[in-house]
């Protein structure tokens, strides 16, 4: 999600089952802090939980509490407005790094990782999506998670852990024909394993309709 100025839709998510909104991508700080300041409130008044503020800031990802998991968010695309991209993008080692930490401080919590990444409205998946994915699930992820391309691309298993390179598009307004298309993915996370694939489904992101 954005900063954005419009809010009315906030009760729909809700409405819709959405919980929790990573604010982790390369637009997060287009209005500035005070927009994504701003965002965040708007969010946590809706009762969603918003996850990556500090990585949005920083650059730096890091553990989150969400239930029974643990969240890192990270952006791994380029900003192309101020302030955000005097932001850096962190390393595969980076993510590792704050993964690790979080299954030190808490080996019992499954860590799911979301990733603002892939080269847009292209499906195929880069050494620099493999190189970030593999650093995070060696460091113990139990799934990982892409979204940022726009376009839906491949879901795998990485040393038995569920990677998805991206879920496309949900609700947005581009027109070419690949970025009408998204995915929702349902996980079932046990302690120590990794995440199971539930269900995977394919959805029509004008309407957010499932189409299949």
């Amino acid at each position: 999600m954005a900063p954005s100025g419009e809010t009315a839709a906030l009760p729909a998510l809700r409405g819709a089952g959405v919980s929790a909104v990573s604010l982790a991508n390369n637009h997060a700080l287009d209005a500035g802090e005070a927009g994504l300041a701003r965002t965040g409130e708007e969010l946590a008044a809706a009762r969603l939980r918003p996850l990556g503020l500090s990585a949005a800031r920083t650059g730096r990802p890091v553990a989150e509490r969400l239930g029974e998991l643990a969240v890192v968010a990270a952006n791994l695309t380029p900003a192309a407005n101020p302030p955000g991209a005097a932001v850096p993008i962190p390393s595969p080692a980076a993510l590792g790094r704050a993964i690790a930490a979080a299954r030190r401080a808490d080996p019992a919590r499954p860590i799911l990782v979301l990733l603002h990444a892939g080269p847009e409205l292209r499906a195929w998946v880069t050494a620099r999506d493999q190189e970030y994915a593999t650093s995070a699930v060696r460091a113990g992820a139990a799934a990982v998670v892409m979204h940022g391309a726009h376009v839906v691309r491949p879901l795998v298993r990485l040393e038995g852990v569920p990677v998805h390179y991206g879920l496309g598009n949900l609700l947005f307004d581009q027109r070419a024909p690949t970025a009408r298309r998204g995915e929702l993915l349902r996980l079932r996370f046990e302690a120590g394993r990794p995440a199971l694939v539930e269900a995977r489904v394919s959805v029509d992101a004008l309407t957010g309709g499932a189409a299949r």
